[in-house]
């Protein structure tokens, strides 16, 4: 179990899609059913709690990871530490920018992290997270018309 933005999730493995999957306990209708031990299937050997959580923000995205490029300034370091740990690949661009490279299950709740940073982190790439954003600004737009 994790506790994520005010909400627990119970991470497990779903038969049904054959991968690592959030469940958040609050909107759990009907009581699991929890097998025994014998009968679970084990987490990957290279399932890192720590890692998984990064990457899904607010436990919500898609089954795909993606390394995203991000372009930032440089006051936003501590916001890509916090959010992505000290391990994060980053480079100097110039004295302004660095770029920082991670890894994220592209979601919404991604999208929305990008935007409240205010243009002080760009999505740099790939093009289609690109898009992808943009497309959901374009939605948000247009609805105050």
């Amino acid at each position: 179990m994790v506790w994520d933005g005010d909400y627990y999730y119970m991470i497990g493995y779903c038969d049904n899609r054959e991968h690592m999957r959030n469940f958040r306990l609050d909107r759990i209708y009907k009581t699991p059913v929890v097998l025994e031990y014998e009968d679970a299937v084990p987490e990957p050997e290279d399932f890192n709690l720590a890692d998984y959580s990064r990457k899904v923000f607010r436990m919500f995205g898609s089954d795909e990871e993606t390394e995203v490029e991000l372009l930032c300034e440089t006051g936003m370091m501590n916001g890509i530490v916090d959010q992505f740990g000290t391990k994060v690949k980053t480079e100097e661009v110039d004295e302004q920018h660095f770029r920082a490279y991670v890894t994220v299950c592209p979601s919404s709740t991604f999208y929305r992290w990008i935007f409240g940073w205010n243009g002080g982190i760009k999505i740099n790439g790939p093009d289609e997270i690109k898009a992808e954003y943009k497309t959901m600004l374009e939605k948000a737009f247009d609805s105050m018309m």
